[in-house]
């Protein structure tokens, strides 16, 4: 299994859904923004959500 993506962790995880990442992602195209920091802006998550998810994805990418 290759490296998952931030927002796929977020939808796999239930941390947010499909149409608030579609969302957020449409939202980030129009800065600089990381999409991590774009779901927060959005209240879709909290920043102690966002550190679980990068924690997950560290976890995923040691395997």
């Amino acid at each position: 299994m290759g490296r998952r993506r931030i927002g796929e962790i977020m939808v796999d995880e239930g941390f947010i859904t499909e149409e608030q990442l579609e969302k957020a992602l449409q939202d980030q195209k129009k800065g600089v923004e990381r999409l991590g920091e774009t779901v927060i802006r959005l209240s879709f998550i909290t920043r102690i959500q966002r550190d679980e998810i990068v924690k997950i994805q560290m976890e995923d990418m040691a395997g």
